[in-house]
């Protein structure tokens, strides 16, 4: 009887350890596929366009929006008065990069420059 208690006490100290090192690797394998799971969709995003910041300029030659490729400077740059804002701005990939002003609209994800005015980018 004594030695089925030793045996019991034992059998109960090996799947206690056991267990506990069990959840140890789960708990790691958790947190490496939520870790996996972040850089995929931070690759999704810069893969697919989502993160760039993408600026138009308010032309007056044209009587459009130019894409430039770096980013604008409306303080200095937005000077003549106009109905339509100086710099616009979208994270939407799938626009052109000459935008009609019909198609500069919140509805495409275009929204004006914070620091833009109603002028020509000069």
């Amino acid at each position: 009887m004594v030695r089925i208690k030793k045996y019991g006490k034992l059998l109960l100290g090996v799947a206690t350890i056991a267990a506990g090192a069990g959840m140890a690797q789960y708990a790691q394998a958790q947190k490496a596929s939520k870790l996996q799971n972040q850089h995929a969709q931070k690759l999704e995003a810069i893969t697919t366009g989502k993160a760039t910041m993408r600026y138009w300029i308010n032309d007056q030659a044209t009587g459009k929006y130019l894409e430039i490729t770096t980013a604008p400077n409306p303080i200095d740059n937005c000077q003549e008065p106009s109905p339509k804002d100086c710099v616009v701005q979208s994270e939407n990939a799938s626009l052109p990069s000459t935008l009609d002003y019909s198609q500069a609209t919140p509805a495409n994800g275009v929204q004006p420059h914070p620091d833009s005015d109603k002028a020509f980018y000069q």
